[in-house]
């Protein structure tokens, strides 16, 4: 019998609380971020690290208002 075979017995067989608990663990898997993602995540630490990047202050409005511009 294959993991996945005997990881679903399991379930099967288990109540219905521990079934709920169980699918709130594996759904934080669901939020394991990609390789872009990653890379991008990277990519904000170092400009942190080195001051580097573009800096805003202001309203989400305005920020919004300086992306539209931008178009």
């Amino acid at each position: 019998m294959s993991d996945r075979e005997q990881a679903l017995e399991i379930i099967r067989v288990m109540p219905e609380y521990k079934v709920t608990a169980l699918l709130g663990f594996l759904r934080a898997f669901e939020d394991i971020p990609n390789a872009e993602t990653i890379a991008a995540m990277q990519e904000t630490d170092e400009m942190i690290r080195t001051g580097g990047g573009q800096h805003f202050t202001g309203s989400t409005a305005d920020f919004f208002a300086m992306l539209d511009a931008e178009e």
